[in-house]
């Protein structure tokens, strides 16, 4: 029997808009956890300040990735049945 290697044990979600000095501050303290297998989820609920784009610089152990707001398009090609209300 062949088991998978498990993914992240936690996951750590992070709601933010327009707030750049303390989504800096909140992954610092992530990036100083000693939890051997997490992730974190940085959602940016439409921030209108350019500084508030993920802030992270030089080496770090979080591996940013950055979602594009679907468009008109996106939401059209997605069934009804698909899209939680």
């Amino acid at each position: 029997m062949t088991v998978a290697a498990p993914g992240p044990a936690v996951s750590v979600v992070v709601p933010t808009r327009d707030r750049p000095g303390p989504l800096a501050a909140c992954l610092a303290a992530l990036e100083a956890q000693t939890a051997p297998s997490y992730e974190v989820v940085v959602v940016d609920d439409g921030s209108l300040d350019p500084a508030a784009k993920l802030p992270i610089e030089g080496p770090t152990k979080l591996d940013p990735k950055e979602v594009e707001e679907p468009t008109a398009e996106d939401l059209e090609a997605i069934s009804a049945d698909m899209i939680g209300i």
